[in-house]
């Protein structure tokens, strides 16, 4: 679904006329243009329309993506999922995996992704290391 048609969707969904959600933000006629895919509205624009129509720009980007996230968002979602369940081979492939993304597509936020699922590694491992140590230091205060 592209752009416009994204913007009808949720509107007619919403239950709402254009003259509503383009009051006070751009003539119905350009409304119409941009849910006809002629026309495309300044950014500050985009966002006011979104706001009127009470959904956030990610929120949008699902509806768009026929309630799909976007790679960056499942990215995202399975860098959460594995640190929460402490999956360390899934997050060493995810790192492995951001790294090459960003290589081929220079796209900042894999980098970040890389970093982020590196620092989870190492924050994991550390909490590992800690436990391990109290325990042996009991173990060893129970020897003596």
């Amino acid at each position: 679904m592209n752009f416009g048609e994204t913007i009808k969707k949720i509107r007619t969904d919403k239950n709402m006329t254009q003259i509503q959600l383009s009051e006070g933000i751009l003539a119905r006629n350009h409304l119409s243009q941009v849910e006809n895919n002629n026309y495309f509205p300044s950014y500050d624009r985009v966002f006011m329309l979104l706001d009127r129509l009470n959904i956030t720009f990610e929120e949008f980007l699902f509806i768009q993506n026929d309630l799909q996230p976007h790679d960056k968002q499942r990215f995202r979602s399975e860098v959460s999922n594995y640190a929460n369940i402490n999956d360390l081979k899934q997050l060493e492939h995810l790192s492995k995996e951001a790294d090459k993304l960003y290589e081929n597509t220079a796209n900042i936020i894999y980098y970040h992704y890389g970093l982020l699922c590196k620092a989870v590694l190492e924050y994991v491992l550390i909490i590992y290391l800690v436990r391990l140590w109290f325990s042996m230091s009991r173990q060893s205060k129970n020897i003596c």
